[in-house]
């Protein structure tokens, strides 16, 4: 099964260009869930959703919709991975409330987090087995075989990235594969174009993996969406 989405729906510039511009903002999720099947629910990584947040998102999107949900910022940039274990039980806790549309959790580690295979390792064995997880490294160093089998061990996919500054690495290390696309040239802002798109489906048609999460990040003037919505036509 491949869930696509965008990372995150609250976005005022999105008006006019995906949202209709009578359209109140409570009604967005709803909106959306009409366009998309899965989405990334960003906030997460901002602060703590309550329990009342999650059960409205459950609540309005529809029986088959998936929500995956980016973990907290206080767990790999504040806390940078370590002593998390106790904030790691309150986060499963509050999403929990998702239910059977909780798809998947994404990790997002700093760009200034440079390899540490010991504190890696540490950080995979406190997160639950019974719930798909993935991991985003934004440093170069992080992105090398060894790294790759950690990962594997734990049943714990390493995000497949599109970023200009990043390595494209078509690595699969659990079950299931996390795709994020942040823009070609420019993070968040850039727009893909077809020709770029068609080789991401050609991409995801070999992926030796029944489900793929992929979720588009260029957020800027509406581009997500756009190119969403292009990607979904390109797999049918």
């Amino acid at each position: 099964m491949i869930h696509l989405g965008t990372s995150g729906w609250y976005y005022d510039h999105w008006t006019g260009s995906f949202y209709p511009e009578e359209l109140d903002k409570a009604g967005w999720l709803s909106f959306y869930a009409e366009q998309f099947g899965s989405v990334e629910v960003n906030a997460s990584f901002y602060r703590l959703p309550s329990k009342k947040m999650v059960a409205g998102w459950h609540d309005r999107t529809p029986e088959d919709f998936v929500l995956t949900f980016k973990g907290s910022r206080v767990v790999t940039h504040r806390k940078k991975l370590q002593a998390v274990g106790g904030y790691l039980e309150t986060f499963y806790d509050r999403i929990e409330l998702a239910g059977n549309k909780c798809g998947a959790i994404l990790w997002q580690l700093p760009p200034w987090m440079e390899r540490d295979d010991s504190l890696l390792q540490s950080f995979l064995e406190k997160l639950h087995g019974d719930i798909q997880q993935a991991v985003e490294f934004r440093h170069r160093s992080w992105f090398t075989p060894a790294v790759y089998d950690l990962l594997e061990e734990h049943g714990v996919a390493l995000c497949i990235v599109s970023a200009p500054d990043l390595p494209l690495q078509v690595e699969t290390t659990a079950s299931f594969a996390y795709i994020r696309w942040h823009g070609s040239t420019a993070w968040y802002s850039s727009r893909y174009t077809r020709h770029e798109l068609q080789r991401w489906a050609d991409i995801i048609r070999n992926l030796p993996v029944q489900d793929v999460y992929g979720y588009f990040n260029n957020d800027y003037n509406g581009h997500a969406p756009e190119n969403c919505r292009q990607l979904q036509r390109l797999l049918r």
